[in-house]
């Protein structure tokens, strides 16, 4: 070993040593890319994360399941990944803030909660509470997959989410589109309420 060795530190401890994305057990991304198109598909982005943290889990660990269906029908197995992601954490020494039944109940109730309101408003003639309240959850539903994300991360061995951090055409075009329809529900709500408060004063 050469003295220039001896005083040269290991690739691996300086965190330069490459990531290999075959090897990640859950879906890696940045946090700052789910929470932008998160936002910018209404909340809508959970099939898709769900179903690429299936397929992944499925390459390596288990064979059996079905990704598309479990995406699908994400609600029934919310409980299943959110376990599955902390029982890798607790394998792997990594300490969580949160417990997986408990996150994965509130997630779960908050998209049925969602649904309804959906529903509510798209019946309701006027505007209301409940429209404002049908947008503002999709930032609520965004803080459990959020949590779980930070942790999934860790357990790839790549806690900025590196392997998927930069933008491709299609989050591109999805963001525009989202951006396109976030003005929209804007403009409409506002028009919603000027004709509202005409109503009561004329």
């Amino acid at each position: 070993m050469s003295e220039k060795d001896i005083y040269t530190a290991p690739e691996s401890e300086l965190g330069n040593e490459p990531i290999d994305e075959s090897k990640c057990k859950f879906f890696p991304t940045s946090q700052r890319k789910l929470v932008i198109l998160f936002i910018a598909t209404f909340g809508l982005y959970p099939v898709y994360w769900f179903y690429k943290n299936w397929v992944l889990h499925k390459k390596n660990v288990e064979k059996k399941i079905m990704p598309l269906l479990r995406a699908i029908f994400y609600i029934f197995f919310t409980h299943s990944l959110f376990r599955r992601v902390e029982d890798a954490a607790m394998r792997k020494g990594i300490s969580i803030s949160w417990s997986a039944g408990p996150l994965a109940a509130i997630f779960v109730i908050l998209t049925i909660v969602s649904s309804i309101l959906d529903r509510t408003a798209e019946n309701s003639p006027t505007i209301g509470i409940v429209d404002y309240a049908s947008l503002a959850i999709v930032f609520v539903l965004l803080g459990p997959i959020y949590m779980v994300q930070e942790v999934v991360n860790k357990i790839n061995d790549d806690p900025q989410g590196r392997l998927n951090s930069s933008f491709s055409i299609y989050n591109f075009i999805f963001i525009i589109i989202g951006v396109l329809m976030w003005m929209l529900v804007g403009v409409g709500l506002f028009q919603l309420d000027i004709g509202f408060i005409n109503q009561i004063y004329h």
